[in-house]
């Protein structure tokens, strides 16, 4: 039931997940989506070397390898079988450079709207395109992998240079969509959304800071002390020529 919240929404079966995960044996539930459209779950218990195995999109490891799709038919497969346990999916997308305070929080708040929290990220093309050609900061590979990283986020994708407009949020369909309010839009254009999703949050900034505002910051810690020593150096050069002005 979509009322429900976290591991409870998935019992029993993925209950057993979040019990074990601490344990020295591990219990995995793998949901697999065949060809054929049936669902299976494939109970793991495996002992290796002293040592829990994890893997996969509910393992309590951060994964990398299971937890970024970007194929956005596999997506698609791995999203229905969520759909089939009764998960409801949130859906939020960002750039996420040079990671902050805020971008956790944010995530945090867009996780807890739902079950299952799917994170689009955008790619260097998309940003350069977007913010300049010294954007991003921080690569597309890291980018990703720092999120999967973060307890908050079970699934991330990219979204690239030329993709439809809304591609993403139409292939994911998610109950909600979590959208910032810095991204700047509208009530009409959130009123369009509403076509492919269930409901539209709009979240306010999580923290006074952003990327931009951090890499300003970081600008003026290294230009001022460099202008102040060039004045100076330009002061010594008047002096040595005798210039008063």
């Amino acid at each position: 039931h979509s009322s429900l919240k976290g591991p409870a929404l998935l019992e029993p079966a993925l209950q057993l997940f979040y019990i074990t995960q601490h344990k020295f044996l591990e219990l995995i539930f793998i949901w697999q989506y065949s060809y054929s459209r049936k669902y299976e779950i494939v109970d793991i218990r495996q002992k290796k070397e002293s040592k829990m195995q994890r893997s996969g999109i509910l393992s309590s490891d951060y994964a990398p390898e299971a937890r970024f799709i970007e194929d956005y038919d596999k997506l698609t497969e791995k999203l229905n079988a969520i759909r089939v346990l009764g998960g409801k999916i949130v859906l939020t997308s960002g750039s996420f450079d040079l990671a902050h305070i805020g971008h956790s929080r944010y995530l945090r708040e867009a996780r807890m709207r739902g079950d299952f929290l799917v994170v689009g990220v955008e790619s260097d093309e998309r940003i350069k395109d977007r913010k300049g050609p010294s954007r991003p900061i921080v690569p597309q590979d890291e980018r990703i992998e720092s999120l999967t990283h973060l307890r908050y986020v079970d699934l991330v994708t990219l979204k690239n240079k030329g993709d439809a407009e809304w591609l993403l949020i139409k292939t994911v369909r998610p109950d909600t969509l979590v959208i910032s309010e810095r991204t700047g839009y509208d009530k009409e254009k959130q009123a369009k959304m509403l076509e492919f999703c269930g409901e539209v949050v709009n979240l306010k900034s999580q923290a006074e800071t952003s990327t931009s505002a951090r890499l300003r910051e970081m600008q003026i810690e290294v230009l001022d002390p460099a202008i102040v020593s060039l004045e100076a150096t330009i002061s010594k050069l008047k002096k040595l020529r005798g210039d008063s002005k």
